[in-house]
């Protein structure tokens, strides 16, 4: 047929065993990278598809809605029940700030949940009957627990404030020298330490705290201490609120 054989890497005397090892090998080889291969493809292609599905988590989490919301107009009646009651929620809710704006309650306010059982107890005395604050303002218990949370969270942000305007006064005040500054500062920084000064009282602080105080005081002679305290007891604040004229009273 006109075909010629040539034989590669041909040997002679090639032992049967021998021959048969290569044979084998060659088939081993051969069966392993086909093996090899296609765990590699099947890795690349679960990569991918965990990609794919991170990708459109992160879509799914960050992609926008936009929700049309419809409100229902009220009736001349209802908005005026509904005025009536923000009406008498406002009278309540400056009940409790010309209750609690004082110096006694400086400390009380910030536990709202305690000042709101405290109220409870003179409120309601008889378990079951109706409450002073609801016989007056007409509304539920909720309501007045609602305007008593605000009521704390509007003096606490007055007595802030007034600190920070006391603080610009001080850093302002030539007369103060800087050990009294150092003082007004740190008794401004512990509002307990300021309401003892406000009510004439010896501060009362945990020991750390009290060992610094005292290394301050140990700084200044009494009038300076004196000095510094009487600074803090002229401020006025302003207080417009119902019931109360409208410009400076004393804290």
């Amino acid at each position: 047929n006109d075909v010629e054989l040539v034989v590669i890497n041909q040997t002679d005397n090639v032992d049967p065993n021998s021959e048969l090892v290569e044979d084998v090998l060659s088939i081993i080889t051969v069966f392993s990278a086909k093996l090899y291969g296609k765990r590699s493809h099947r890795m690349q292609e679960s990569s991918k598809k965990a990609k794919s599905s991170s990708v459109k988590r992160t879509v799914t989490k960050t992609q926008p809605k936009t929700i049309r919301v419809y409100s229902k107009k009220l009736s001349d009646e209802e908005f005026a029940r509904m005025s009536d009651f923000f009406e008498r929620y406002g009278r309540c809710r400056h009940f409790f700030l010309n209750r609690f704006c004082g110096i006694n309650s400086m400390l009380a306010v910030n536990n709202w949940q305690a000042l709101r059982n405290q109220v409870r107890k003179w409120d309601k005395p008889v378990k079951g009957s109706k409450g002073k604050l609801e016989t007056v303002y007409n509304f539920q218990t909720k309501h007045w627990v609602g305007a008593l949370r605000e009521a704390c969270a509007n003096i606490k942000s007055m007595w802030s404030n007034l600190a920070n305007r006391l603080k610009k006064l001080i850093q302002g005040n030539e007369n103060f020298s800087a050990d009294q500054r150092h003082l007004l500062f740190f008794i401004l920084k512990f509002k307990s330490a300021w309401q003892a000064v406000l009510l004439h009282k010896p501060i009362e602080l945990p020991e750390e705290y009290t060992e610094a105080l005292t290394e301050i005081e140990a700084k200044l002679t009494d009038k300076q201490i004196k000095q510094a305290h009487s600074c803090l007891r002229r401020i006025y604040v302003p207080l417009p609120l119902p019931g109360t004229e409208v410009g400076q009273a004393w804290l």
